[in-house]
């Protein structure tokens, strides 16, 4: 079963993120994360294949996170997610290992 981990403190844009995806992927395992603690306890238990992070978290930021999962080699793909899309976000995104960029209000990665 493909396995997928949402780390977003936005309640509604992670609860818009689940649906879509259950939607269009109905057998997809899906987990969310509020804070970077909770995530990490999560992709250690379910070993996911894709996770979506947001840049800005309550007790961290999504570039530190993806810095810390490539680190510990762990090879899912990294989607990192932001409301601000910016050269400088999406360049230091790319350079911590983040597979894909895509901002809050595109459609496109």
């Amino acid at each position: 079963m493909f396995k997928a981990l949402i780390v977003e403190d936005n309640r509604f844009f992670s609860e818009a993120l689940h649906s879509a995806l259950q939607a269009r992927f109905p057998f997809l395992a899906l987990a969310k994360a509020a804070v970077i603690q909770e995530a990490l306890a999560k992709v250690d238990s379910m070993q996911p294949d894709i996770i979506f992070t947001d840049v800005r978290l309550p007790d961290g930021n999504g570039m530190d996170f993806t810095r810390s999962i490539r680190a510990a080699g762990i090879e899912s793909v990294i989607v990192v997610l932001t409301s601000h899309d910016i050269p400088e976000y999406r360049e230091q995104a790319l350079s911590v290992g983040a597979d894909h960029f895509m901002s809050k209000g595109s459609t496109s990665i």
